[in-house]
């Protein structure tokens, strides 16, 4: 398999792991939230639905979706702490 192809494939293992810690997480995080100024996604539901929306028509590439839900959504991230 190509770079581009490992990708998607890496892509859609960490969104569906998001997608399970998400449903398992707070009502802070599901139903997805955005914000009613700015129209940005303020919890991790919602960054994971902008990022695949994105991802899915070519708006991102896979790598730049990563860093994202990694720096968003990841361990540390800092949506999993928004009110």
């Amino acid at each position: 398999m190509n770079r581009t192809t490992w990708g998607a494939v890496i892509g859609v293992a960490v969104v569906a792991f998001l997608l399970g810690r998400a449903s398992a997480a707070t009502d802070l995080q599901w139903p997805p939230r955005y914000s009613e100024g700015t129209g940005l996604a303020v919890n991790c539901s919602a960054y994971v639905e902008v990022s695949v929306r994105g991802y899915r028509s070519g708006e991102y590439k896979a790598d730049a979706v990563m860093d994202g839900l990694s720096r968003n959504c990841g361990a540390l991230g800092h949506l999993w702490t928004s009110k």
